[in-house]
């Protein structure tokens, strides 16, 4: 499979792009029928050349973004499928908004415009001469935040699995969007009121093993 040249400015081998996009489509998945393979394979080589590699590393970088849309595209049906757990749908989630960051440092330095050509012209008067506007900073990347942990009465993390010790408020932090700030926010206010309550009766003895303390405890037969 050759790439053409997109214009005349290109500078990339044709052998080097052959052989990302080589190494990137023996990476996917097969595909159901050639029909299917030879639209995604067009689809693969115009999003390549849409970002106009001009040497090795940019070509290397192409070829990671476009496999990154893969892994998130993959990750959100994994996420969406109703037969899902959720915290198989959580974990999904975080893995494509991880692999969007990536994405996006990549396209970011690709994203590049070629210099003008010089122009022979006159300098402008002393009285018009202005100072070049600086070029606004870079947005930078955001790191990855790190998901909710639920945690006990004690102040110790409660591993997902354990959803059933979790409250109601702490099942909808720990496997809901983590954007949601407001969601995370009540869950953290409950957890720091239990751990409040219960440092003022430690007194009392050690809590059962495996109990929470959110969900109360049985009453006694009388």
């Amino acid at each position: 499979m050759t790439l053409p040249a997109d214009d005349a400015g290109d500078t990339l081998d044709p052998a080097l792009a052959d052989y990302h996009l080589g190494l990137l489509l023996d990476s996917l998945p097969p595909v159901a029928s050639p029909a299917k393979a030879e639209a995604r394979r067009a689809a693969i080589c115009a999003a390549f050349r849409s970002m106009h590699p001009r040497n090795a590393t940019e070509a290397m970088l192409a070829a990671e973004v476009i496999a990154a849309h893969h892994v998130i595209m993959d990750c959100y049906r994994v996420a969406l499928r109703a037969e899902t757990e959720p915290a198989e749908a959580a974990r999904a989630r975080n893995s494509a908004a991880a692999t969007s960051r990536v994405r996006l440092a990549n396209l970011r330095a690709l994203d590049r415009q070629p210099a003008a050509p010089a122009v022979p012209r006159r300098s402008p008067p002393a009285r018009r001469d202005r100072a070049p506007a600086a070029e606004p900073p870079l947005e930078p990347i955001p790191v990855h935040e790190r998901a909710y942990v639920p945690r006990d009465r004690l102040g110790a993390p409660i591993p997902l699995w354990r959803w059933s010790d979790m409250s109601m408020t702490q099942r909808r932090a720990a496997f809901a969007d983590p954007t949601l700030v407001a969601v995370r926010e009540a869950a953290l206010a409950e957890e720091a009121a239990l751990i409040a309550a219960q440092s003022g009766t430690d007194a009392d003895g050690p809590a059962p093993p495996g109990d929470s303390g959110l969900t109360p405890p049985p009453a006694a037969p009388s």
